[in-house]
């Protein structure tokens, strides 16, 4: 799975980490199963892909994954409620 993370403000994001949750609702952050630290931070208008594989024991079908940025609110922000994204975890079909 590729996550973009993007800082479309004017300034540089200080250091913070990015969290990843496999959710049975969407909403609760059930399990944490991987993170991404970005200890240099994120310039003005930039972005980095992050790349998570990680596997499962189980099926995650019909859970849902969710990106939590700053988790812990460590950078200063105008808006503090763009920090989160979420996926529902689809089977891939191949032909």
């Amino acid at each position: 799975m590729d996550f973009n993370v993007a800082n479309v403000g004017n300034l540089p994001a200080t250091p913070f980490k990015v969290r990843f949750y496999l959710s049975n609702d969407g909403k609760k952050f059930d399990f944490l199963f991987s993170e991404a630290n970005f200890s240099k931070g994120l310039a003005a208008g930039s972005n980095s892909v992050l790349k998570i594989s990680n596997v499962f024991s189980g099926t995650i079908y019909g859970k849902y994954i969710l990106a939590i940025i700053d988790p812990l609110r460590k950078v200063a922000e105008i808006n503090e409620t763009n920090n989160g994204s979420s996926i529902s975890v689809r089977p891939l079909v191949t032909r």
